[in-house]
């Protein structure tokens, strides 16, 4: 394994199994955004030859460091190969997982190349027997994890529990630019109006999130039903 000199960038490479665009991938594609110059980051993304991935083409566009790990289905058992080698050609610094497919890969790509490796967890949403299976799996897989960033209280404590020791579990809030949100909320707001005819000074509310169990849209209506 090679070393890297003081002056050359921390090489850091993300991988994640997605084929969307949504909060956890927006949050990491900042995340390239607001890097610094001594950081190279580099997005690797689990997906079918072929297929569209959002995520892939949104990193690419942006003229962020991204690859394609090809794989023929989501248990295709030859990626974790795939990966060592490709990571192989240019050993990075720092592995860094985001989701219970990446985890569980990185760990096996991590310890056979010698390499540190962090996993952010982003959330668990139990939302049937399958996910909640490979999600057990995902935090069997953290217990030797070098460090793992969750976002709540929650999280931290699932994951002690889950046997992750304390003290490789930190707690950092998402950041988000919060200027750029208020500009934007903003300009769009007579526009939103228009298209929708909702008279001025109507109280307009935004629930922002996919139709899963623990974003908790049952508990908005019902809370819309007794306002």
């Amino acid at each position: 394994m090679t070393t890297s000199s003081s002056h050359d960038p921390l090489r850091i490479w993300h991988v994640r199994n997605s084929d969307r665009l949504g909060g956890p991938e927006r949050l990491l594609l900042d995340q390239f955004a607001a890097c610094s110059d001594d950081l190279h980051m580099t997005l690797g993304v689990f997906t079918e030859e072929g297929a569209s991935n959002p995520l892939l083409e949104e990193a690419t566009g942006r003229g962020y460091s991204s690859l394609r790990i090809a794989q023929a289905h989501s248990f295709d058992w030859r990626i974790p190969g795939r990966l060592r080698r490709t990571l192989q050609a240019s050993l990075p610094s720092l592995l860094v997982s985001h989701d219970y497919k990446a985890d569980v890969v990185v760990r096996r790509v991590a310890r056979q190349l010698g390499l540190p490796r962090v996993a952010i967890v982003h959330g668990y949403t139990r939302e049937n027997l399958k996910v909640r299976l490979l999600e057990r799996w995902s935090r069997r897989a953290l217990r030797d994890v070098d460090a793992a960033v969750v976002v709540s209280d929650a999280l931290r404590d699932q994951l002690h529990a889950s046997g992750v020791p304390a003290a490789r579990v930190h707690q950092i809030p998402n950041a988000i630019d919060a200027d750029a949100v208020a500009r934007s909320a903003s300009a769009g707001g007579p526009d939103i109006r228009r298209e929708f005819e909702i008279p001025d000074g109507m109280p307009v509310f935004l629930a922002l999130g996919r139709l899963s169990p623990e974003k908790g849209q049952d508990v908005l209506l019902r809370a819309f039903a007794e306002w």
